[in-house]
């Protein structure tokens, strides 16, 4: 559970690791933490976001909503996402029309995510 950037195919990517959060604390805080890093990039960024065996609450999702219109959408060139399936899919999709993201995709693993990511 950790926002830390990687290399992938010599392009910069923003890794937001959800993976084992148990709380909407523990989620919040990892997006409190993407948003701060976010908004000191002088260029849209690239993102990719793990969110296997993490917990899915109203509360995360209503602050990544907010968060979505404010900074994200202004500051994230692509999303790549992992680990979003069942009642995480919907709300996924909820948030994907509220924050008027358009370049985010859901994938199954990391690789065919990165590739996403760093296509030209």
């Amino acid at each position: 559970m950790e926002v830390k950037w990687i290399e992938y195919n010599g392009k910069k990517i923003l890794f937001s690791d959800y993976e084992g959060c148990k709380t909407s604390e523990e989620m919040i805080n990892i997006l409190y933490k993407e948003v701060d890093i976010l908004e000191k990039q002088e260029n849209k960024t690239l993102v990719i976001a793990n969110y296997n065996n993490s917990f899915g609450s109203t509360e995360y999702m209503n602050i990544l909503k907010e968060t979505g219109k404010t900074v994200l959408s202004k500051k994230i060139e692509k999303t790549a996402t992992m680990g979003i399936t069942g009642f995480k899919e919907a709300l996924f999709k909820s948030y994907i029309f509220f924050s008027g993201q358009k370049n985010v995709k859901l994938f199954y693993d990391k690789e065919s995510a990165l590739d996403w990511l760093t296509e030209d």
